[in-house]
């Protein structure tokens, strides 16, 4: 079937190889993961759009007689097939290296995973609110308002609470990611190759593992063999060379970040006007960079032998803290000892902002989130070995939630006297 030429056979699909090898691109050289201040810098402006994002959309689907209430499931829709998007395109995040250096062993930054980051975890994650859906759905269930329905209609309403803004979170990220999955190869190729020359993409085969990204090819490594002292500790120069301008950009970043903080808290200070958006933004990057620590758990088996070792315990934890502030804030707003609310005394406006937008918007907001919980129902829900843990992931995280209400709301409410405290400021 094949040829002989000079006692070697020819074999074309060593032509095939030959001509791959000449043709494949070079080696790229190593790459560094971006450092934890910088992704910290990142998540300051992408908690705060996401805070604002979601303040925004809620504020324009509140009004009479709105087709989906609450309105606040409007701004968990967008946030999830946002994030359906970004996880479609991750590998598209991740092959994005920031190299300051043309030379093919200069250390690159990976910048597209600080990008991904500050997209998925800062502003979707912000975007998105766990606390204010579990809310939600207690005082549906509770009927403080005391509307005119059985305690089966609050059942109802309870049950359609839950289960709508389930479906329609889950609904949006199957959504998001169709449509990356869809628009991928027109705006997702298309925009790599805008990308300007120092943003190098490394290609599939050098992200698939650490050594290919690390170690350099025959071609280089050839290359230094044959180079004289001098060419290597030239090599050696332009390698540390890129770091200086990837400390630059980590601190005008962090300069940047460390303004908005500033920025925001000033306006929450000394501009009453704005107090209830800027005391919000003020306390979102907190919560987000919590939660974000708080991730490196979450597929780590706590127990030796336990059964739920894939179970994402830091994005767990972090919504039930973010419940548990909510919980506790509408307490503090709501609790009297006195039933009547004419004595009793009002809280002051800034005292309010703190609590409603501060800390139940900004900071319990951005600390929990719908969108990494939904995405982690469905990646668990992949797997046929995982599926019952996806399922009692739900129900747990739903659960304890709705615990979280009874201990912090109802036990002290069943104590003292409903009375809303800022309803001269149209607090809810």
């Amino acid at each position: 079937m094949f040829g002989e030429v000079d006692g070697k056979v020819n074999d074309p699909s060593n032509d095939d190889v030959a001509t791959h090898q000449m043709s494949a691109p070079p080696a790229r050289g190593p790459t560094r993961p971006p450092p934890t201040l910088f992704t910290l810098a990142l998540l300051v402006p992408a908690s705060m759009l996401g805070t604002l994002t979601r303040i925004g959309i809620t504020n324009l689907f509140t009004f009479s007689g709105t087709p989906l209430a609450p309105p606040i499931i409007w701004a968990q829709i967008i946030g999830c097939a946002v994030f359906g998007g970004a996880l479609q395109n991750k590998e598209y995040f991740e092959a994005v290296v920031l190299r300051l250096d043309h030379h093919p062993t200069a250390v690159g930054l990976q910048l597209g995973s600080a990008l991904y980051t500050a997209l998925t975890s800062g502003y979707c994650g912000s975007v998105t609110t766990f606390s204010t859906w579990i809310l939600d759905d207690y005082l549906a269930w509770a009927n403080y308002d005391g509307a005119a329905r059985t305690g089966g209609k609050s059942f109802l309403a309870g049950v359609g609470q839950t289960f709508v803004t389930l479906a329609m979170s889950a609904a949006s990220l199957r959504v998001g990611m169709k449509l990356a999955e869809e628009g991928e190869p027109f705006c997702m190729a298309r925009l790599v190759d805008f990308l300007p020359a120092s943003l190098r993409v490394q290609s599939s085969s050098s992200t698939a593992s650490p050594a290919s990204i690390v170690e350099p090819g025959p071609g280089i490594a050839h290359a230094v063999d044959d180079a004289d002292d001098l060419a290597d500790f030239s090599n050696r120069k332009k390698n540390t060379e890129p770091f200086a301008g990837h400390h630059v950009l980590y601190v005008l970043t962090s300069l940047f970040a460390i303004g908005l903080l500033l920025m925001t808290s000033l306006l929450t200070a000394f501009y009453s006007p704005t107090r209830s958006i800027s005391v919000a933004l003020a306390l979102s990057p907190p919560g987000a960079m919590l939660r974000w620590f708080l991730s490196r758990f979450n597929g780590k088996q706590l127990r030796s032998s336990g059964s739920r070792g894939g179970w994402p315990y830091g994005t767990f934890a972090a919504n039930m803290m973010g419940i548990s502030i909510v919980a506790a804030s509408y307490t503090a707003l709501h609790a009297s000892r006195s039933a009547d609310a004419a004595s009793t005394l009002p809280y002051s406006r800034v005292t309010c902002d703190v609590i409603y937008d501060g800390l139940e918007t900004g900071l319990a907001g951005a600390l929990s989130t719908i969108s990494t919980f939904i995405a982690e129902l469905y990646t668990l829900g992949a797997g046929l070995k995982t599926r019952r843990a996806a399922i009692f992931y739900a129900f747990a995280s739903w659960g304890f939630g709705m615990v979280a209400c009874v201990l912090f709301i109802a036990v002290p409410l069943a104590a003292l006297h409903r009375v809303d405290r800022c309803s001269a400021y149209s607090r809810p």
